[in-house]
C-alpha cells in the first residue's frame, strides 16, 4: 500500500471536513456517481466520518442518459453498504428536456444539484462533498479562458463553497488524479466507468483527453500550474469584489426590495473599471448572472443619461433610470404593493414598520440613527398614520418611478405633513390647534 497517496487524500479529507463539522450538524451528504474520483473520495469519507462520529450518507443520481445506468446506481448501493454508510439514490427522465432543446449534460448538472441539496436539506446535512481535483480545477480554467471569461469567471473553485445552502466542500481539489488512481489501487477500490468521459465529444473531454496531455508534454507539472493560477485569480477576485462593496456607499445605493438603487451622477464619477466591478457585484446579486463585457459598457453609458430608460443587462436582469437613480433590478420585478395604513403616536412602545423602514413618533427634537424629521403636530396626537402616498400625490412627481407607489408618508387625519425622500409638507393646523414639537425618526428595517 502507498502509504503517501493514502495519507495525502486523508489529510485533504480531515482538513476540509473538521471544522464544518465542529461548527454545524454531525451529518454530511456525498456525491457518488461511481467514477474513480468519487469512489475514492467516498472511501476516505466513510474513513473519516467513522473516527468522528458522522452520520455519511452517499448520494447517487441516476440521469438515465445511458442504458446501464441503472447499474451504476446499485454499484453506489453496494459500496455504500459494504462502508458501512446510508445512501440514497435519485432518478429523473432526460427526454422531456432535450425534446425542450436543453443540453443534456446541462439539464443533467442542474437536476443532480438539485437533488443532492434536497437530499442534504431532508437530513438537515452540514454540506455536500464532491468529488472535483486538481486536474477539475485545471479543466475549468481553460474552458473559461477559451470563452473569454473576466477574473471572476477565471476565478478558481474553493475547496469550502460557502455561499450555497448547504456549503459545498471539495476536498480533493488540490489533488492529483495520479494520486486518486493509487489510493484505488491501494485499497482495491472497484469503480465504474463512463464511456462517455472517454470520448472526444465535449469542450471539456477534448480539453481532458487531449489538450492537457499535451499540456504536460510541453511543460510538465502544467496542471498544478494552472490550478495554482485559477487560485491565485480567485484572490484577486476576491478582492475585486471587496472594492465593489466598499464603492456601494459611494454612490448612495441601497436595496430596494430585491433590487439595487443608486445615484448615477455619482456613480459616473467613478473609474470606469469601478463602475464594471459595481454593475457586475449587483447583477449577480439579483440574477447570479454577469454581464458580458461589451453590456457592461452599454449599461455604463446607460447610467449616464444615454440612451432609452430601460436596459437588460443579463438573463434575469435589467437596469432602468429615473430621476436622477437608477435601479438595477431582476427583470420580472415589481414595486411592493401598499400595506394599510399603520396608527403611530409618541406613546407607541414599539417602532411601526412600514414598506421596509421602521418609523417612531416622538414627542420633542429626538435626532435618531438614521433620519429624522422635525414637524409641528398637535401637542396630543390621536389621528397620526404612516401610509403610501396614493399615485396622484403631486409631491411624487420628483421621485423616481419606481419609487412611487412603495413611497411612505406621516399622515394627520387626511392630510400629508411627511413624505419619505419628499420631506415635510407645509400645511396649517386645525383652527385653535397649538403646535408642539416632534421627531418623526426611521431606518431601514433589514
Amino acid at each position: 500500500m502507498s502509504r503517501s497517496a493514502t495519507s495525502i487524500i486523508r489529510r485533504a479529507v480531515n482538513e476540509a471536513l473538521s471544522g464544518v463539522i465542529a461548527a454545524g450538524p454531525n451529518c454530511l451528504v456525498v456525491a457518488i456517481s461511481g467514477g474513480p474520483d468519487s469512489v475514492c473520495l467516498g472511501h476516505a469519507a466513510a474513513a473519516w466520518a467513522r473516527s468522528n462520529d458522522c452520520r455519511l450518507i452517499a448520494a447517487h443520481f441516476d440521469h438515465r442518459l445511458r442504458p446501464d445506468s441503472s447499474a451504476d446506481a446499485e454499484f453506489v448501493a453496494g459500496l455504500a453498504d459494504a462502508w458501512g454508510i446510508e445512501s440514497e439514490t435519485g432518478r429523473a427522465e432526460p427526454a422531456p428536456a432535450i425534446d425542450a432543446g436543453r443540453s443534456p449534460e446541462g439539464w443533467a448538472r442542474q437536476v443532480r444539484w438539485d437533488f443532492l441539496e434536497t437530499c442534504a436539506r431532508r437530513h438537515r446535512a452540514a454540506a455536500i462533498l464532491t468529488a472535483h481535483h486538481l486536474g477539475d480545477q485545471a479543466e475549468t480554467l481553460l474552458l473559461r479562458l477559451l470563452r473569454g471569461s473576466g477574473s471572476a469567471g477565471l476565478a478558481g473553485m474553493p475547496v469550502l463553497a460557502a455561499g450555497f445552502d448547504p456549503p459545498r466542500i471539495r476536498p480533493l481539489l488540490g489533488i492529483r488524479r495520479t494520486a486518486i488512481e493509487t489510493y484505488l489501487a491501494d485499497h482495491d477500490l472497484p469503480h465504474r466507468t463512463d464511456p462517455s468521459n472517454l470520448e472526444p465529444s465535449t469542450d471539456r473531454n477534448r480539453v481532458r483527453l487531449q489538450v492537457l496531455p499535451l499540456l504536460e508534454q510541453i511543460r510538465p507539472g502544467a496542471q498544478a500550474t494552472l490550478a495554482r493560477a485559477a487560485e491565485n485569480l480567485r484572490a484577486e477576485s476576491e478582492l475585486l469584489s471587496d472594492l465593489a462593496e466598499a464603492a456601494l456607499p459611494r454612490v448612495g445605493c441601497r436595496e430596494f426590495f430585491g433590487a439595487f438603487e443608486f445615484d448615477a451622477e455619482k456613480f459616473g464619477q467613478l473609474a470606469d473599471a469601478l463602475q464594471q466591478l459595481l454593475l457586475r457585484s449587483l447583477c449577480a446579486r439579483v440574477s447570479g448572472q454577469i454581464p458580458r463585457r461589451s453590456v457592461l459598457a452599454a449599461a455604463q453609458a446607460f447610467a449616464g443619461g444615454c440612451g432609452p430608460a430601460e436596459m437588460r443587462l443579463a438573463p434575469g436582469a435589467s437596469i432602468e433610470r429615473s430621476r436622477g437613480r437608477c435601479l438595477l433590478r431582476p427583470t420580472r420585478w415589481l414595486p411592493p404593493a401598499p400595506p394599510p395604513p399603520q396608527k403611530i403616536g409618541p406613546t407607541d412602545p414599539e417602532p411601526v414598520a412600514f414598506l421596509g423602514f421602521r418609523f417612531r413618533l416622538q414627542a420633542g427634537a429626538r435626532p435618531g440613527p438614521a433620519g429624522n424629521a422635525r414637524l409641528q403636530l398637535p401637542a396630543r396626537i390621536c389621528d397620526a398614520a404612516i401610509a403610501a402616498l396614493p399615485p396622484s400625490t403631486p409631491e411624487l412627481a420628483g421621485l423616481p418611478r419606481w419609487r412611487r407607489p412603495a413611497t411612505p408618508g406621516l399622515y394627520l387625519a387626511d392630510r400629508l405633513v411627511w413624505g419619505l425622500g419628499i420631506g415635510v409638507v407645509p400645511g396649517p393646523l386645525p383652527q385653535g390647534i397649538s403646535p408642539a414639537a416632534h421627531t418623526l425618526n426611521w431606518e431601514p428595517a433589514g
